[in-house]
């Protein structure tokens, strides 16, 4: 299966053959459409998971926590319902993304923190990097749930490395005891559920 959309929105076809597609295609142009498509593999029934990374200047990587959509892929995140840790990823797959995570973080040259949200199949195991936001400075809007539910203080750390500190240096302020190199250890679930305000419902 793949899915057809259009450059700048709109129409999402998902077409499971050749024929399927022509006609999709075809159906656009005789309809006035002359914008590109985007042509992609349907990931509907693949997970979503995203990690939470930090790395310093001295390339010291720590994954702070990692989330895992209740939702398949085609929700938006911050549509879903959303639990940290992961409960349906195994030790082996956790840590296989985990390691590509911290590759992808030392390749770009990543000082700070990085979101990676990734596609997994949960049958085939075959996993793809659909997006990632942060890097440096910037801290995407999933790090402020992650800090929330690790008590992991993401935002601040980042910016403590941005400036030239390291992870074994700084002190976790949550738990004064480690350092920010430690990662956290969760023994409990945290939820995060997207809110509507039912005010603006369309009504009827």
């Amino acid at each position: 299966l793949v899915t057809v959309e259009q450059k700048h929105g709109g129409q999402v076809d998902v077409v499971a053959d050749q024929g399927q597609l022509d006609a999709a295609l075809s159906g656009w142009v005789s309809g006035g459409c002359k914008e590109e498509a985007y042509v992609e593999v349907c990931m509907g029934d693949w997970k979503r998971i995203e990690y939470e990374i930090l790395r310093d200047n001295m390339d010291n990587c720590l994954s702070v926590v990692d989330l895992e959509s209740l939702d398949p892929m085609g929700v938006h995140s911050q549509d879903s319902i959303m639990v940290i840790p992961s409960q349906t990823m195994t030790n082996e797959e956790m840590r296989t993304l985990r390691n590509v995570s911290f590759t992808i973080a030392r390749h770009f040259n990543v000082v700070g923190a990085i979101n990676l949200q990734y596609a997994f199949h949960p049958k085939t195991r075959e996993f793809q990097v659909i997006s990632s936001s942060g890097g440096n400075l910037r801290t995407s809007r999933t790090s402020t749930v992650a800090a929330k539910a690790s008590g992991y203080p993401i935002a601040y750390v980042a910016a403590r490395l941005a400036m030239g500190s390291n992870l074994v240096e700084l002190r976790n302020l949550m738990a004064e005891a480690t350092t920010a190199c430690c990662e956290p250890s969760m023994d409990y679930v945290a939820v995060r559920a997207p809110v509507w305000p039912s005010d603006q419902a369309t009504h009827g």
